[in-house]
């Protein structure tokens, strides 16, 4: 026979039960066990797990050393992770998702979350606006090819939308043509001003009547965010234009430099929250082609790299999404295609039980939208089930 003891937490409650016997270690080693076997599994610190594994039943004087082992390194667990220093591991967070439809045979590209009862979506054939329990479309709007290359809602309810022929506008149910040429990224600033770019700058838009106002930046400008004081930042990769990084703040587009080492990075996406919270996915390759990616967040002026890798980043993961509170969203590695959300201590997993096709889009009310097999889904963070 062979007897293990473990240092877990449920074997620390063991030791320290009414009904273990203090003065038989071989009684209270079974306690142990047995308060092992009927344990929570997510109860015991993240760390490797000490145990011994001995041949038979061990000895009085044994018993008690490995017993009082297991409480020391049991209470340091305790102590570490009250600390900070370790973590408790968290058990997947599942999601039960609903599919809203429309029912159509389409390829959907993107989702954007309004609230739990509106949502607005897109496929090759044009734009679909769920609101009210029904959807409507799809519409096309002017310069449309199959795609749209980005899009924002503006607090007045306006949808902007870029193509690779222009920015366009939907707003009262009729569209706009803003401005011609290719179009990147686009952002809502303040003031309702849409802000869309294309090439190396970027360019103010509004409905008004008010006139268009083109900003000159050192950089390409494929994704674009603004953050509540106002400031606009602009990135891009060097397949989509200029590499690179900037901020405008309302008078000079400027780069920005944020691993503070002078390397230029490679911006692939750029998000901003409620808080004014700014959340960027970048890399940088060095003189071998080699690339290191780089998930960052800028909170005022401070830039930190929550997450390094030696690789591309879509070669672990998709697209990131930003919830309003800050939460960060991605989808998981294409060989478990779950998501993982950060709650700006670790990555926890996220399971809906249907293949999402890219990260969440997040209503201000907490209700995540998303792409999968059968077109939009809707799921609400109030269902979450740990």
């Amino acid at each position: 026979m062979t007897t293990r003891i473990t240092a877990t937490d449920a074997a620390l409650e063991a030791m320290l039960a009414r009904r273990a016997h203090r003065s038989d270690p071989i009684g209270l080693a079974d306690a142990v066990f047995a308060a092992l076997d009927a344990a929570p599994r997510s109860r015991g610190p993240r760390l490797g797990v000490p145990a011994w594994w001995l041949p038979g039943r061990p000895s009085r004087g044994l018993a008690w050393i490995l017993v009082a082992a297991s409480l020391l390194l049991a209470l340091l667990g305790s102590a570490l992770v009250g600390a900070g220093l370790l973590d408790r591991p968290r058990p997947p967070l599942s999601l039960v998702p609903t599919a809203i439809g429309p029912s159509v045979d389409a390829t959907w590209d993107r989702v954007l979350a309004v609230s739990a009862d509106e949502a607005w979506a897109a496929e090759t054939r044009g734009i679909w606006h769920f609101v009210d329990g029904s959807w409507t479309g799809p519409l096309r709007p002017p310069g449309w090819i199959n795609r749209a290359n980005g899009w924002a809602l503006a607090p007045d309810g306006t949808l902007w939308v870029t193509t690779d022929n222009g920015v366009a506008a939907l707003s009262g149910g009729r569209w706009t043509f803003a401005s011609e040429g290719r179009a990147d990224g686009i952002a809502i600033g303040p003031d309702g001003t849409a802000w869309a770019g294309g090439g190396s700058g970027i360019v103010g838009l509004r409905l008004d009547g008010s006139p268009r106002r083109t900003v000159a930046c050192p950089n390409g400008s494929w994704t674009i965010a603004v953050t509540t004081e106002g400031s606009i930042y602009v990135g891009a990769w060097e397949y989509v234009g200029k590499p690179g990084l900037a901020r405008f703040d309302g008078r000079t587009c400027e780069r920005v430099d944020p691993l503070g080492d002078g390397r230029t990075v490679d911006v692939t996406e750029l998000h901003a929250d409620a808080s004014g919270g700014l959340v960027a996915v970048m890399s940088h390759r060095d003189g071998s082609g080699l690339a290191t990616s780089y998930l960052a967040r800028l909170d005022s002026t401070r830039w930190t790299v929550l997450e390094e890798h030696a690789e591309d980043w879509y070669m672990l993961y998709g697209n990131v999404s930003l919830s309003p509170s800050g939460e960060i969203w991605r989808a998981g590695p294409a060989v478990n295609p779950t998501w993982e959300r950060f709650d700006l201590e670790r990555w926890i997993p996220v399971v809906t039980g249907v293949p999402a096709l890219g990260p969440p889009s997040i209503a201000a009310d907490g209700t995540l939208w998303f792409l999968g097999p059968s077109g939009v889904y809707r799921v609400s963070m109030e269902e979450a089930r740990p």
